[in-house]
């Protein structure tokens, strides 16, 4: 599999960050080559576990700097601590386009199929094969049609968008408080000045 090949394909986006190719995105990248020794329920629950970490860093490193509360977040029972509503959220602020975030939730969903079921099957299983082929972010559509070939460049092509994507990505800025005591006198001052007025 030629991940620039598919990083080239996803620059054709409108909403793949313009300047996004740097050399370090391939450099590390714990996807590359592994996917192709894994069996197929291994490779389903490694691909999705990756994007989920990925995901989960994509979200928090856009979110104000507060790690106690984004612990909070994206644990136990917090309201981030699911791979669907992470999917949801980087969604809804904008931070994946529309069909990817309809293949995240299909990949989801085959690595559920996977870990939810202990029998023997792999992604023949016409419920899984049928998911794999409804994905939209197969980067190149003319190599080896099988649900599993499918599935590994679609989950490749959606982990180097968000790597990408990640390394581009501008933090929020911590709201200051307001200063209360100040407002209140402002408040006074502004008050004291229409009495004035109206003595005048």
């Amino acid at each position: 599999m030629d991940y620039k090949e598919i990083f080239e394909y996803l620059k054709q986006s409108e909403s793949f960050p313009n300047d996004a190719y740097k050399p370090e995105i391939f450099e590390n990248f714990e996807l590359k080559g592994t996917l192709t020794e894994e069996s197929d329920r291994g490779c389903a629950l490694m691909a999705v576990s990756y994007i989920e970490i990925e995901l989960g860093e994509f979200i928090s490193s856009y979110f104000v700097r507060d790690d106690k509360l984004n612990k909070r977040l994206f644990s136990g029972f917090g309201p981030l601590s699911s791979f669907s509503s992470k999917i949801d959220i980087a969604y809804s602020i904008g931070l994946i386009p529309k069909l990817m975030h309809r293949d995240l939730h299909i990949l989801r969903k085959i690595r559920n199929e996977f870990a939810h079921d202990p029998g023997k099957f792999g992604f023949e299983k016409s419920a899984i094969g049928d998911k794999c082929r409804e994905l939209y972010y197969d980067a190149i559509k003319n190599l080896d049609q099988s649900p599993r070939r499918i599935f590994e460049r679609c989950a490749v092509a959606i982990a180097l968008y968000i790597r990408a994507a990640k390394s581009e990505i501008e933090q929020i800025d911590r709201k200051e408080d307001i200063n209360m005591e100040s407002l209140f006198k402002k408040m006074i001052d502004m008050v004291s000045e229409i009495a004035d007025k109206k003595i005048t």
